[in-house]
């Protein structure tokens, strides 16, 4: 991504010492995002809006996008398509709140998860990754550890849950797959 430097714009946002933080300025001929400012010394750095949308995307289209990625792979490798529940969405939320929460990495508690969501089989994978890096970075991370890829392709699942808090410039994120009865 190229930025371009501006100096800073009227409409902006400070912190509490009054110095300008970020501003955002809707544009007509861009999509919802506009463009984006963050602060760089004395300037302001300006992104496209294509690049700002990738930046800022809500917690939920991660998610929603990562679970498109998971199928994605699971597909390349022959593997069937997972569903995608609510309830597996809103555990898998819970527990990457918690993670943001803690600061810390950790899988939350599987064996009541079993009788809860009616499964035969489930498993989570975890991580923590740059907000920038989006689900497309997630997905890499766990395709690229052995563990993780395999809970990914596990032939036995048949839904998923996916869920994303972002938090101080971070994606704290946790998928649950499910082999459901």
């Amino acid at each position: 991504m190229n930025d371009v430097l501006y100096p800073a714009q009227e409409r902006t946002r400070r912190d509490a010492g009054g110095d300008v933080t970020s501003c955002q300025v809707d544009v007509a001929d861009t999509d919802h995002c506009g463009f984006f400012f963050t602060r760089l010394g004395s300037l302001i750095t300006r992104r496209r809006a294509a690049d700002a949308c990738s930046l800022s995307l809500l917690p939920l289209q991660v998610a929603r996008t990562t679970e498109a990625l998971l199928n994605d792979q699971r597909a390349s490798a022959g593997r069937n398509r997972l569903a995608s529940r609510s309830d597996l969405q809103a555990d898998a939320t819970r527990q990457a709140e918690a993670m943001a929460s803690r600061g810390s990495i950790y899988h939350q508690q599987m064996v009541p998860l079993l009788s809860k969501w009616d499964a035969r089989w489930v498993s989570e994978n975890v991580a923590n990754n740059f907000i920038s890096a989006g689900a497309p970075g997630l997905v890499k991370l766990w395709m690229e550890s052995t563990g993780h890829r395999i809970n990914l392709l596990d032939e036995r699942a048949t839904h998923t849950g996916c869920g994303v808090v972002q938090r101080d410039g971070w994606n704290w994120s946790s998928c649950v797959y499910a082999e459901v009865n």
